[in-house]
């Protein structure tokens, strides 16, 4: 709808009309509210309709590894906006061992897995990892953040890939292991 350029369409998907049994995008009205309040929503709904997102964005739903592990060395960015805090978010280490950067809801896991950068990759570009998990800023996060990674390009590749590899790869598990029982015996 956005890329098609109605109005009307966007706002009726997002008051919950698009569909029978459609629930209101209550966020997405905010932002788009926001917008409007700030004199913005007409270019931004400009930009959306000029960008072609169809052609370079895939919203793919739920992916397994058979999936994933051809797709993910493809992407620019990978984006994981889960509202709720997973202890360790797999897709979003597998998405760094590819050296694809990853931008994730400052929750459990994966703030923890974002703060593990530290020092491996610049403060900014770690800034630019963590997308707000508060509602009021999510939207805004995900459009300034995707925006500033696709900026900086395939730069911070072997940096994301290092740690994950070091700290997550089998091989790395298992040699782990395999010192902690040597250790026992």
């Amino acid at each position: 709808a956005l890329e098609e350029g109605v109005r009307a369409r966007v706002e009726g998907i997002a008051a919950g009309e698009d569909a029978p049994g459609s629930e209101p995008l209550v966020h997405e009205q905010r932002y788009f509210e926001r917008l409007a309040r700030l004199g913005k929503l007409e270019p931004y709904l400009r930009a959306a309709r000029e960008s072609k997102v169809s052609r370079r964005v895939i919203f793919t739903g739920y992916l397994t590894h058979r999936e994933l592990k051809y797709l993910l060395p493809c992407c620019d960015v990978a984006l994981f906006p889960s509202v709720v805090p997973e202890a360790g978010p797999l897709v979003f280490l597998e998405a760094m061992a590819a050296g694809v950067f990853p931008l994730g809801t400052d929750l459990g896991g994966t703030a923890a897995s974002i703060d593990a950068l530290a020092g491996r990759i610049p403060r900014r570009a770690i800034s630019l990892m963590k997308i707000r998990s508060d509602p009021r800023h999510t939207i805004a996060d995900i459009v300034t953040n995707v925006s500033g990674v696709l900026r900086l390009g395939r730069r911070h590749a072997t940096a994301l890939r290092r740690p994950a590899i070091e700290r997550h790869d089998w091989t790395a598990i298992a040699r782990t292991l395999i010192r902690r029982l040597e250790r026992k015996s």
